[in-house]
């Protein structure tokens, strides 16, 4: 029986040798000097170059074994640890008394509006700390990034003046689609991603590499948007579409989703 996922041009490989590879891991390549692959080979192969199996007991820590019997919970009585979670205790605090919420440790650590102006963002927009931000990104001012959010400006990414980028929202200029699929033969893709001004990006939605989003627009929560959007777009969906249309006037605004043709 020959199995081309395995087997090299002209070489059989019976269903036993076939399923023993498969058990170890293993190609046939070692075996290429062979035309005819039986089981007994696969094994013979296996006891001759048996390593010790690691025990389910070992754990590792970079190139260090660690010591599983050793006190780990000393650490808790370190004064240094104590000294960090009283602390930390006390910033909680403050952010429940100041601002009744929880957030996490970076943001305790590091005022958003602070993170904003360190990476030359526009007047009066925060960035929470766990925010991904690569490259060349440019963010005009009030605008809001929620946590959890990647900001990509690896092929350059720009946002205008009072954006809510919301909870979990991946702003992309870049992908490396084609170069995974290659074996790293093509290279990555970059391609600028501009977002205009007084926008709202919903939870969760995704902008890949190269959109082009016009002023007051929605885009609507958990949504893959790729393309060019005129200005007053309602964006929804996964590929998104242009549903409908954003009114602004009087100091409100109003979203329409176009009627069903």
């Amino acid at each position: 029986m020959t199995d081309p996922g395995y087997a090299a041009p002209g070489q059989v490989i019976t269903a036993k040798a076939q399923a023993l590879l498969a058990l170890h891991g293993l190609t046939a390549e070692p075996f290429a000097h062979l035309a005819e692959v039986r089981s007994t080979d696969v094994e013979e192969y296996v006891r001759a170059r048996a390593l010790p199996v690691p025990s389910a007991s070992t754990r590792r820590f970079g190139d260090e074994e660690l010591d599983l019997d050793a006190d780990w919970d000393a650490v808790l009585s370190d004064d240094r640890y104590r000294e960090l979670m009283e602390l930390l205790t006390l910033l909680r605090k403050r952010m429940r008394a100041r601002y009744n919420r929880h957030v996490s440790t970076g943001d305790l650590l590091h005022d958003r509006w602070q993170l904003g102006r360190e990476y030359g963002f526009g007047e009066g927009t925060n960035v929470y700390d766990d925010c991904l931000i690569l490259g060349d990104v440019v963010v005009g001012q009030k605008c809001w990034v929620g946590p959890g959010c990647i900001l990509d400006g690896s092929g350059g990414l720009t946002v205008g003046d009072y954006v809510d980028v919301s909870s979990g929202v991946h702003l992309y200029s870049h992908n490396t689609i084609e170069r995974a699929l290659t074996g790293h033969q093509a290279p990555m893709l970059l391609k600028a991603t501009r977002i205009g001004s007084r926008c709202f990006i919903g939870p969760r939605a995704i902008i890949g590499p190269g959109t082009v989003i016009g002023d007051e627009c929605f885009v609507a929560a958990l949504s893959y948007v790729q393309g060019v959007f005129p200005s007053n777009s309602f964006i929804s969906g996964n590929p998104a579409k242009r549903v409908g249309t954003v009114v602004v006037a009087d100091g409100r605004a109003r979203i329409r989703p176009f009627e069903n043709r």
